[in-house]
């Protein structure tokens, strides 16, 4: 399988794991349908018991930024949501 190619690197556990927050987040915006608050996203990551670590205000705003480089959230003012297709 693919662990014979040169590339190949077992990932590290998802939970609480930087993937994790990321998923949680676009879930949640899913879920919303609406624009959310940083503020927002941090109450709802907190109770479904994300790392703390993901949950410092400048480590969630890195982790939103990234996923609007990637296209996949758009901020408009204080409020993110997803990209529309």
């Amino acid at each position: 399988p693919n662990r014979k190619s040169k590339g190949y690197k077992k990932q590290t556990p998802f939970f609480g794991s930087q993937r994790q927050a990321r998923s949680r987040i676009i879930s949640y915006m899913l879920g919303k349908k609406t624009s959310v608050r940083t503020s927002t996203l941090c109450d709802a990551l907190r109770e479904e018991n994300i790392s703390a670590a993901y949950l410092h205000p400048h480590t969630l705003h890195s982790i939103l930024l990234s996923l609007e480089k990637e296209h996949l959230i758009v901020r408009r003012g204080n409020f993110w949501t997803i990209t529309k297709t």
